[in-house]
């Protein structure tokens, strides 16, 4: 990442998403809890898996080739990344994770990523 800008003492990464799955509602509460990971490095920026999720879906109209389509709508993740203002090495990951079966698809879409000095 950049180091600070002169006068800013603030860096933060923000992304816009949107998860669908067929698990929702369905598995919700089950051993199937696909998941959306963001990592910088080692560092958890993000995780959120099915149960997280389920309070919040509604159905959608998009078509998988299993089951009925839930989906979160667009959120936004903001994460203070100050303490890593400059650093070299990291690496972001943005993963869609299947977890318990290879049935039931589920697909997160990324957007407007960007890295605000404040």
């Amino acid at each position: 990442l950049p180091a600070l800008p002169p006068g800013a003492t603030k860096l933060t990464l923000a992304w816009d998403w949107n998860f669908f799955s067929e698990e929702f509602v369905e598995y919700c509460g089950s051993e199937y809890q696909d998941s959306f990971e963001v990592t910088f490095g080692l560092t958890s920026l993000q995780s959120d898996q099915i149960d997280d999720l389920c309070p919040i879906v509604v159905p959608d109209e998009v078509d998988f080739d299993r089951g009925d389509v839930y989906t979160t709508g667009w959120k936004t993740q903001t994460v203070d990344v100050t303490q890593f203002a400059g650093t070299t090495g990291n690496v972001l990951k943005l993963a869609a994770k299947d977890v318990g079966d290879s049935v039931y698809d589920s697909a997160i879409l990324v957007d407007n990523v960007r890295l605000v000095a404040q």
